[in-house]
C-alpha cells in the first residue's frame, strides 16, 4: 500500500509541475487572445492525449505501477479533466450513453456551481 501511495504522490508531483509550466509558458498568451484560456486548454489537451496513449498501451501490456505513476499520479495531477474523459469514454463505449450524458452534465453543471457557491461563501 505504501508504494502504490507513493508512485500516485510521485507522479502526481511531476503531472502538478508539467501543469504549472505549460501555464507559464501560454499565460502571455491568453491576454493575445481575448482572456480565452488557452493554458488550461492545452493542458487538459496535452493531459488528455498522456491518458490515452497510456491507457492504450496498458489494454495490451497491464501494468498496475505505470498505472498508478502515470495514469492516476502523472495525468492526475496535471488534468483531472483527462481521467473525466476517459472516464466518460469508458462508459460510451460500454454502450452506456445514458450515463455518460448525465455524469457530463451533472459533472459540468455540479462543479460550476459548487465553484460559484465556494466564492460566494468567502465574500
Amino acid at each position: 500500500m505504501l508504494k502504490n501511495i507513493l508512485l500516485v504522490f510521485l507522479g502526481g508531483g511531476f503531472g502538478c509541475t508539467g501543469r504549472y509550466l505549460v501555464s507559464q509558458l501560454l499565460s502571455k498568451c491568453k491576454d493575445s487572445l481575448g482572456g480565452f484560456p488557452i493554458h488550461t486548454m492545452t493542458a487538459n489537451l496535452i493531459g488528455c492525449l498522456c491518458i490515452g496513449l497510456i491507457i492504450g498501451y496498458l489494454s495490451r501490456n497491464p501494468n498496475n505501477t505505470i498505472q498508478l505513476l502515470l495514469v492516476t499520479g502523472f495525468c492526475g495531477g496535471f488534468t483531472t479533466f483527462s481521467t473525466f474523459s476517459s472516464e466518460i469514454l469508458k462508459l460510451f463505449q460500454g454502450g452506456q450513453t445514458g450515463i455518460a450524458v448525465l455524469y457530463m452534465g451533472i459533472s459540468l453543471v455540479i462543479c460550476i456551481a459548487a465553484t460559484l457557491v465556494g466564492t460566494l461563501l468567502t465574500r
